[in-house]
């Protein structure tokens, strides 16, 4: 569980801007330090062109050992009754595939910026941060999802409004179903519709 940044369950963490700002304001060095291994979050960064970057805290030993490799990438979009969840889910590694994920709540005030921003930007930059939480390893891939994105956010500013413990009881609906990163990338594909 990581404290102070809205995660509410191990493996998957929302990202937490500050009220009332369009930039997150919340040091990642502080963001990474108190991840798990295995975790990742999307982070705003920059303020006068903000980009939405991944943080991945994972251990050392791992990130050696992807290999020459690149960030595969997808999303999948949940509908829990009136409930949108939007997900997404990157694989890395050439000889040892991980697959990571991070869970998006429109109405949450903490995130709904970054759809804009990520139906915008032009690339996806993953940051792997090891064991003494410093930065190992960097990826950068096209950004796909640029129109799942833009539909994830149209789709919620026509939904009726739902506060975060529904979201949290959705999220879990769908966990139920699919526990793992693993289940969720052979699920997802770009710009999926899951109906529950």
């Amino acid at each position: 569980m990581v404290r102070g940044i809205q995660a509410d369950n191990p493996g998957f963490i929302l990202c937490q801007l500050s009220e009332g700002t369009t930039a997150m304001t919340v040091d990642s060095k502080c963001i990474v330090k108190a991840m798990q291994p295995g975790e990742a979050v999307f982070s705003l960064t920059g303020t006068k062109t903000p980009q939405v970057t991944c943080l991945v805290r994972e251990r050392s030993a791992i990130i050696k050992y992807l290999g020459n490799t690149t960030v595969d990438v997808r999303a999948a979009r949940f509908t829990v009754g009136n409930v949108v969840l939007v997900m997404v889910v990157f694989k890395v590694g050439r000889h040892l595939n991980r697959e990571y994920e991070v869970w998006l709540d429109f109405y949450r005030q903490s995130t709904s910026e970054a759809f804009r921003i990520l139906a915008e930007q032009e690339f996806l930059s993953f940051h792997f941060h090891g064991d003494n939480g410093r930065p190992e390893r960097s990826f950068v891939v096209m950004n796909t999802l640029n129109e799942f994105f833009a539909e994830a956010r149209d789709t919620g500013q026509t939904a009726p409004p739902w506060n975060h413990g529904d979201f949290l009881h959705a999220l879990m609906a769908v966990r139920a179903r699919f526990p793992t990163p693993r289940d969720l990338w052979r699920l997802a594909v770009d710009q999926q519709v899951v109906e529950k």
